[in-house]
């Protein structure tokens, strides 16, 4: 119907990792040369320019000006910091990759979305460092940070050409009966008296 309008379709995968067990390693150093792995301390402003150029090529840039600019991307990435999108913001789930330089070359941004579930809310990894890592290493302190802290589910929404990176990390479709996640705006009072009246 609204293919026929101008809009198009850009596929999500909702997918999920079950964590077992309770014990929490510590993270292992990065196996990618030259990179260094931090919790995130304070936002970098770098990492809006850097959300930008990674997603250049993709389906998501075009349709979406929060890709296309690195001041949409500075709104959206303050809109997830305050716990505005995709749950409550958690720096002790979020890892930022540096190269030796100590320009950032990579993020996560992990939120908790319940007691026990976390959410990747985003993850970027820059153009030149694509493919040889980094993005692996930065999931992986995710869910090592996750073991040990009551987080049994980590879930994400895959776009179309990541899914297989996330598959390699053991996460899983979710079943297409399962609960997924909605946002309702609860309108006021005032607002819902004036529709009544319409």
């Amino acid at each position: 119907f609204l293919a026929g309008k101008g809009f198009r379709t850009l596929p999500r995968l909702y997918m999920a990792r079950w964590l077992s067990g309770t014990s929490q390693p510590a993270p292992a150093p990065p196996t990618v040369p030259g990179i260094r792995l931090t919790r995130w301390r304070r936002f970098d402003p770098q990492l809006p320019r850097l959300l930008r150029d990674a997603y250049m090529d993709t389906p998501d840039r075009d349709a979406s000006e929060v890709y296309s600019t690195a001041a949409g991307c500075l709104v959206y990435l303050d809109a997830l910091v305050r716990g505005e999108e995709c749950g409550s913001f958690s720096a002790a789930l979020s890892t930022m990759a540096r190269d030796p330089a100590g320009r950032a070359i990579g993020f996560l941004l992990g939120t908790v979305i319940a007691k026990d579930t976390a959410h990747v809310a985003q993850v970027a990894v820059h153009p030149e460092w694509q493919g040889r890592g980094v993005g692996s290493e930065i999931l992986k302190r995710l869910l090592a940070r996750c073991r040990g802290t009551g987080i049994r589910d980590v879930l994400l929404f895959a776009a179309r050409g990541t899914q297989e990176f996330y598959r390699r990390h053991v996460f899983e479709p979710r079943p297409s009966e399962a609960p997924g996640m909605i946002l309702r705006a609860i309108p006021s009072s005032r607002s819902e008296d004036r529709n009544r009246s319409d």
